[in-house]
């Protein structure tokens, strides 16, 4: 790129160059020893399907690494959903209200459990995971 914009530029010097609205403007440098630079156009011709399927390869892999990282983070949020889910649905909901014997059952019926304290837990629950959540999210972001 530093290549093509000297010789651009040295040619816009040396030998004049076409404004945007058509007119002509003369060369900075005059003389005879001053000559216009070109390029051959063979280099160009052979490394552009090579560079091409370089940028579509790379471009494929870092599309692939996002995606993937986006399914492990909506499986991040869907995991947290489900525990905060879960602790609604089981905590304070083990006592033996009907005196139903459970089959394999180890552990003694629980005592019920206050709804106020209840509450103020899931919601502890519920802010912690939150908590969890964001700060990974920051860990992982770029400052």
């Amino acid at each position: 790129t530093s290549v093509a914009v000297f010789v651009c530029g040295w040619n816009a010097l040396a030998g004049g160059y076409e404004g945007f609205d058509g007119s002509m403007h003369e060369a900075v440098i005059q003389g005879s020893w001053v000559q216009k630079v070109g390029l051959p156009l063979t280099p160009f011709t052979v490394l552009t399907p090579s560079l091409g399927l370089l940028l579509v390869f790379r471009t494929n892999t870092s599309y692939q690494r996002w995606d993937e990282a986006r399914k492990f983070w909506g499986l991040n949020i869907n995991h947290t959903r489900d525990l905060n889910r879960m602790a609604t649905a089981w905590y304070g909901n083990q006592s033996n209200q009907d005196d139903t014997k459970f089959i394999g059952a180890s552990t003694p019926a629980a005592e019920n459990i206050d709804p106020v304290k209840r509450q103020e837990d899931l919601q502890q629950l519920s802010l912690f995971t939150w908590a969890f959540v964001r700060s990974m999210k920051r860990h992982l972001s770029p400052p």
